[in-house]
């Protein structure tokens, strides 16, 4: 039997464009293309495990019924609101979160080339700053 990101039902295995993708990503393209390190697949690892109870709780969408639709710019720009709000996290981790996002709607452009708007959209995704509950401030004190 073949352990792969897919959805079993009994006999056959439901694979969809963005599990074959992912599962291209994390065991192919990061590891031997890119070379990146265990450290820096194990961060871009926990984004799509945020990403995923993000989805889940939020959306009310569940990793088995995800597709390449549901990386637009509204729920990216979510996503990091709920890492801010929910999760406290902070801008740096904010940042480190959407970075590993373009970094994957980038590679599934490299044979898909019709998948550009997913990537080009979260692009335009906000930064965590500006979503900040806690907007930073100067403070003057005049003596």
């Amino acid at each position: 039997m073949i352990i792969c990101m897919g959805m079993m039902t009994m006999n056959k295995v439901d694979y969809s464009l963005l599990h074959i993708k992912m599962h291209e990503f994390f065991n192919n393209y990061l590891p031997l293309k890119r070379q990146a390190s265990k450290a820096t697949i194990a961060t871009i690892r926990e984004t799509f495990r945020s990403l995923r109870e993000f989805f889940s709780k939020v959306k009310k969408v569940e990793l088995v019924n995800l597709t390449m639709e549901h990386f637009t710019q509204s729920n990216i720009a979510d996503y990091l609101v709920w890492l801010r709000e929910e999760r406290h996290n902070a801008d740096s981790t904010c940042a480190v979160r959407l970075t590993g996002i373009k970094t994957f709607l980038k590679f599934t452009t490299i044979d898909n080339p019709e998948l550009i708007c997913f990537y080009k959209d979260s692009s335009y995704a906000s930064k965590c700053r500006s979503f900040s509950p806690y907007p930073r401030t100067k403070v003057i004190i005049v003596l």
